[in-house]
């Protein structure tokens, strides 16, 4: 259901103008498919009353090949009439869109066929090798070379294979500027690329496009693809080191001769395969072949004269793999004279199916670039993990449960974290986790970490604490000790705090991240160990590092920028540029060596619809425009929904969502902004704002007219989480250094009269008045577990449990008669009576809640008849992918150079 949606929301999508182009001539029907370069479209042909297929290139990639590159390059296709390659109906323009027409072949493609029967019989995948190495040899006679046979590409019409896709993929890499992964044919595709076209060798001939149907062919008999593994890189190290596990030891009915012809094609230098594919084809088709079988190991390493490749030269195999993206870096770049290349030496590096990471969260890398340390999950379980690219596993790190903010030492074999109030390490070869002396002592929020660490070459951690006004960096010896100042905020210059330290070379100073009072955008600075002076650098910066000459900084955008930097002096020495390919960074941090390795975390940031839901658990979306949504608060009219936007940088803005018209609008404007809350009139709103390191909590006119009020501000974070029914008390969650958090009032008079509500060594979170105003719900974990209790708002009186075997989020109903509240997996409905006293009943499940959850907010909220709720669906791609750029400095020395 999902898919076909998306499939006709992309109908809806087309340009009027391409549309209408293509109006007179073909009557489009629907979306057949979309895949990384293009959209295509099921039409008929009016004039010839036929079905066709309509390619159509995805914006960017047509923005990138241009009209008159593309149209050139498919008159190749045009040109091509043989019986196995799909003809060519019709290209064009429009709207800045290209497109080609080609028949609809309704009997799909080999890739369609190898999923229902993952192996093909013998006499079928000889036939069809045949015939596509037929095509190929026409082909390549006129001298046309494909570039991208893969099995999705051949097309199976009444028993007959067709090749599809002719001078696209030359096309693409004409292009030369575009993202090669981006279409993902320039250079081919992984499991059937050879080893030439991996290293983007400029040129490509005939055997290439052998050597892939001989992976085609080794797929159809085997199940699978020669070579496989967990991404790109994986598999192009493999093709350029291994040898495919023999055909004969996977299925015995393969004949010698057969399996000989595809070990001949899938031979890693061109020269030992076929030099054609029309030989390719009568080897594959003769009973007896030549014997060109190798006499190196049917398995295991590729055996090189005088030497193999074992387990601890493993880090050879990662060394191709970056000589080869580095190479495509330096190849585009000279093909794109002499302008900043769009491509970028990038490697994706993705993780087991059961382990996400979460956005936003720290990566730490070793100095030689090829370990990365971050924390990931895995089954519920929070860990760190890493990842060593030398030989591609992921491994955890035992005993770093819920640790966060990884960093590494000098010589790479030990990890530095924060978890449960203190500074920890452990070896990364696995071993026990020790707590570092001295660093438990208060001048860290428990379990809130710390905001930046650095592991020196003299063993010592410099650290910032979280969450803490002016806070600066501390430092303590590996082994323990007390911590120590190195530098505190100059707060008469208007700096709050100091965060993410980073020892610069020479070990005189610090570079590190000043958070300015107000709402000014945080900015790099440098730390002088000698004084302890800061003096901020002309760079609004969320993150930086130095590596190679030059300060890193990311500014919150989903951009990486470099300017050359002299440490001596500790000033920049030329102007920022942005790195260009850098636009999915997730979260402001990354990780960078001497070694040129950068990391980050790529794609997008998660997203969840807005739904509401009835008491019976049946759903409607209000709106499914992909946002970062958080913590929904009706308005009191019902009409109304103001929730939080997350943007890319991890940062939050309140919305404002019409419900009767599906809009939405902005209310503030930059930092940080969270945990809406109407006032009782419905004119105003309260909300959470970072402001000066901490978080107050203002109140804005809900039309977004006039200045923001402060209603509680102060060292400690504060969160809004209730007005009174006569609006003259705001109840707010409060972290609070030495006692979790808790609960509190303050007065909306003049006074700002502040009332301890719940105030113990357990955490109370999650406020909620009655309709009534007598009787506060919340949320403790007193009884080690989280549960909802009420008592009396005046302070009199005792604690009463509501909720049975654990729960969250509570909310009133409008009628105070019921409460609900949350579990992982169910909404829970609670009758209760407030009359002298609080009495509950037996909580009754309303509905299977797998709707979104919140650690520390109630992340829906209740419509003010009482008949359902407002909630997030469960966050789409909240996994982020790990990424690494090999030799990311290539990319400056363009621009340098005017």
């Amino acid at each position: 259901m999902a898919a076909t949606t998306r499939y006709w929301r992309r109908l809806r999508e087309m340009p009027g103008d391409l549309l209408s182009v293509l109006a007179g001539r073909y009557r489009i029907d629907r979306v057949l498919g979309e895949g990384a370069m293009a959209t295509v479209y099921l039409a008929e042909d009016v004039k010839h009353r036929r079905r066709v297929a309509i390619k159509v290139l995805h914006a960017d990639l047509s923005a990138h090949l241009g009209t008159d590159r593309f149209l050139k390059e498919i008159e190749l296709t045009a040109g091509l009439q043989h019986p196995h390659i799909l003809p060519l109906f019709d290209s064009g323009s429009a709207a800045g869109l290209l497109y080609y027409v080609m028949p609809l072949v309704e009997g799909g493609s080999l890739r369609g066929r190898l999923e229902r029967e993952t192996q093909l019989p013998v006499a079928d995948a000889i036939r069809i090798a045949s015939e596509i190495a037929d095509a190929l040899a026409y082909a390549h006679k006129r001298g046309v070379i494909h570039r991208d046979i893969k099995p999705e590409n051949i097309l199976l019409q009444d028993g007959r294979a067709m090749l599809s896709d002719f001078g696209i993929a030359l096309a693409v890499e004409q292009a030369g500027g575009t993202r090669m992964t981006q279409a993902g044919l320039s250079l081919g595709t992984p499991q059937y690329m050879a080893p030439e076209q991996a290293m983007a060798e400029p040129l490509i001939d005939a055997r290439a496009d052998v050597y892939a149907l001989g992976a085609v062919t080794y797929e159809m008999l085997a199940g699978e693809p020669p070579f496989t593994g967990p991404n790109a890189q994986a598999i192009v190290a493999k093709s350029m080191t291994e040898r495919p596990r023999p055909l004969s030891a996977i299925r015995e009915t393969v004949p010698p001769a057969l399996a000989d012809a595809v070990a001949t094609a899938l031979a890693k230098l061109p020269a030992d395969r076929f030099a054609s594919a029309e030989e390719f084809a009568l080897a594959v088709a003769q009973r007896d072949g030549p014997d060109r079988r190798r006499s190196a190991p049917a398995t295991g390493p590729y055996v090189v004269p005088g030497r193999s490749l074992d387990r601890r030269q493993a880090v050879v195999v990662i060394a191709v793999v970056c000589a080869a993206v580095l190479a495509i870096a330096v190849w585009v770049w000279r093909r794109s004279d002499g302008r900043l290349p769009e491509v970028l030496a990038e490697l994706s590096v993705p993780l087991p199916a059961r382990i996400t990471v979460a956005p936003l969260v720290d990566i730490a890398i070793s100095s030689d670039g090829s370990r990365l340390v971050f924390p990931a999950e895995a089954g519920g379980k929070r860990l760190l993990y890493v990842r060593d690219l030398g030989d591609m596993t992921v491994r955890p790190i035992p005993g770093t449960a819920l640790a966060v903010d990884p960093f590494l030492s000098p010589d790479g074999r030990r990890v530095g974290f924060a978890a449960g109030g203190a500074l920890w390490t452990v070896p990364l070869a696995g071993g026990v986790p020790e707590q570092i002396p001295g660093t438990n002592d208060g001048s860290i929020d428990p379990g809130a970490g710390v905001d930046g660490a650095t592991w020196t070459e003299g063993d010592t951690i410099l650290y910032a604490p979280r969450f803490r006004t002016g806070r600066g960096v501390l430092k303590v010896s590996a082994a323990g000790g007390s911590p120590t100042s190195v530098a505190l905020p100059d707060t008469a210059a208007g700096q709050v705090s100091l965060a993410q330290p980073r020892m610069l070379p020479g070990g005189r100073s610090l570079l590190a991240i000043v958070t300015l009072r107000g709402s000014r955008p945080r900015q790099a600075g440098i730390v002088s160990l000698a004084t302890g002076a800061v003096r901020l650098l002309d760079v609004r910066a969320s993150f930086a590092e130095y590596a190679s000459g030059y300060l890193l900084y990311s500014t919150g955008d989903g951009g990486l920028y470099a300017a050359s930097f002299d440490v001596a002096h500790g000033v920049l020495t030329g102007d920022p540029v942005r790195l260009g390919g850098i636009d999915g960074l997730v979260g402001p941090s990354f990780a960078v060596s001497g070694a040129g390795v950068l990391a980050y975390l790529g794609g997008a940031p998660p997203v969840s619809d807005l739904v509401q839901v009835s008491r019976n658990g049946t759903s409607r979306v209000l709106d499914d425009s992909g946002r970062s949504y958080d913590v929904p608060r009706v308005s009191p009219d019902g009409k109304r929904v103001a929730v939080g936007v997350g943007t890319r940088a991890g940062t939050r803005d309140i919305w404002i969502f019409d419900i009767g018209r599906g809009s939405l609008q902005r209310l503030t404007r930059g930092g940080d902004n969270i945990c809406p809350l109407w006032s009782v009139d419905g004119t105003r709103i309260a909300f959470a704002a970072a402001v000066a390191g901490t978080y107050d909590v203002l109140s804005l006119a809900a039309d977004g007219e006039g200045v923001a009020d402060t209603l509680v501000s102060g060292g400690a974070f504060h969160f809004p989480g209730a007005f009174s029914p006569d609006g003259k008390w705001l109840v707010y969650r409060q972290n609070s250094p030495r006692t979790n958090e808790d609960l509190f009032a303050v007065s909306m008079d003049g006074a700002h009269t502040v009332r301890t509500l719940v105030a113990s060594p357990f955490t109370e979170i999650s406020p909620a008045l009655s309709p009534d105003g007598r009787w506060l719900a919340y949320v403790s974990d007193e009884s080690a577990r989280r549960e909802v209790y009420a008592r009396r708002f005046d302070g009199s009186g005792g604690a009463v449990q509501i909720s049975v075997a654990g729960g969250d989020e509570p909310r009133w109903a409008p009628n105070g008669r019921e409460m609900y509240y949350r579990t992982s997996d169910s909404m829970y409905a609670v009758q209760v009576t407030t009359a002298q006293s609080i009495t509950a009943g037996r909580p009754m499940a309303l509905f299977a809640d797998s709707y979104r959850h919140s650690e520390r907010y109630t992340d829906y909220d209740v419509l003010p008849d009482g008949t359902a709720f407002v909630m997030l669906a469960p966050q789409r791609d909240v996994s982020a992918d790990v990424r690494v750029v090999i030799g990311w400095p290539v990319l400056l020395r363009p621009r340098n150079r005017h």
